[in-house]
């Protein structure tokens, strides 16, 4: 988790990170390797009946979003909340993430930020993410966000 909270520090332009639990009392960061043992393990997460409806919503998202990847190498799933802290005002959220995934070891597509809303308002989500990013001042275009239903995510290249 410190590694991951590291890399996401000086991603979010060196601000304070925090990674919060929802859906479990303790794991907030999960690593496995191979695409049956990552949804597995945040199946096991959702069968234990913890954290709201929106919580839960967000921990779906992030479950549809590993599913749909097909392949077989390792990933950081964090299915819980990424708050990111302004650095100039101590103890002031600047923005929230409803998940993340990091896959380590590829040459494209090593981020995807998942933003999930519990409503059915469809351009909501995406405008949040967007949103996000411009005040981490992280480019980015439109066209690379992925909508399922009323989430999105958005795959990040890390690497040039």
């Amino acid at each position: 988790m410190l590694a991951l909270k590291f890399f996401l520090f000086y991603f979010c332009g060196e601000r304070p990170i925090v990674i919060k639990p929802t859906i479990d009392n303790k794991i907030c960061v999960l690593c496995n390797r191979g695409k049956k043992q990552r949804t597995k393990a945040i199946q096991t997460l959702l069968n234990n009946k913890i954290g709201n409806s929106n919580q839960r919503h967000e921990v779906d998202h992030l479950y549809y979003c590993l599913q749909q990847d097909v392949v077989n190498d390792t990933t950081l799933s964090v299915p819980g909340s990424i708050v990111v802290y302004d650095n100039k005002r101590v103890n002031q959220p600047l923005c929230e993430f409803d998940g993340i995934i990091v896959f380590p070891m590829r040459k494209q597509g090593q981020l995807v930020l998942l933003e999930a809303k519990n409503t059915m308002q469809s351009a909501r989500a995406s405008n949040c993410l967007g949103q996000k990013l411009q005040k981490l001042k992280i480019g980015y275009e439109n066209v690379n966000m992925v909508k399922h239903e009323q989430d999105v995510s958005m795959q990040i290249n890390i690497t040039k």
